[in-house]
């Protein structure tokens, strides 16, 4: 029944395609991507390990944590619990702070806060695509572990290193959106 539908990533985009809906379908970038990228004003010269799992992040995810965690020395490691009321994240965060000294975890709800840690960190381990995508904002490296193949992170590390690009993509899907809804408007 949808207008129209905009997606953030190709896998999304070809999966409506194939139902072969009466909508068009524009491809866009997260419009927080935007938002994100005015938050650069948040700055560390302290080397910052940033860790922001999942309350369900996997084996894998917690391994290479622990395997960056032993690394090398971290001035500081910062847990970002992006559910901190959850009590399985509490727990899986918990497990996380055993491995490493200087370590503590941040709640984080709020975008601003978000884009303050990833801003002052060094390194930054997600398993959260908003999370990546705040890194990819600030112009930060990152390393993101998908939870399947093909899902949004999978997607965004695509982009890692093309900060410029995203925002073009962004001003793109915003400037079809547009067009669509003028063109629509014209038509009533």
């Amino acid at each position: 029944m949808a207008s129209h539908v905009s997606v953030r990533d190709s896998l999304s985009r070809e999966r409506l395609e194939h139902w072969k809906l009466n909508t068009e379908v524009i491809q866009t970038f997260d419009p927080v991507f935007s938002l994100i990228d005015n938050e650069k004003k948040y700055l560390s010269s302290k080397n910052v390990f940033v860790i922001v799992p999942r309350k369900n992040s996997s084996a894998t995810f917690q391994n290479r944590a622990r395997e960056l965690l032993d690394s090398r020395a971290w001035d500081e490691v910062r847990i970002l619990s992006m559910q901190p009321d959850d009590p399985e994240e509490c727990v899986l965060c918990a497990q996380l702070t055993t491995h490493a000294a200087n370590v503590r975890v941040v709640p984080v709800r709020l975008l601003p806060e978000l884009a303050m840690h990833i801003a002052a960190g060094t390194t930054i381990l997600t398993q959260r695509y908003h999370a990546a995508l705040a890194a990819l904002a600030l112009g930060k490296a990152f390393e993101a572990l998908a939870q399947e193949e093909g899902d949004k992170l999978s997607e965004l590390t695509k982009y890692q290193g093309h900060s410029q690009q995203c925002l073009r993509l962004v001003r793109d899907g915003e400037a079809a959106l547009r067009g669509w809804l003028e063109r629509r408007s014209s038509s009533c």
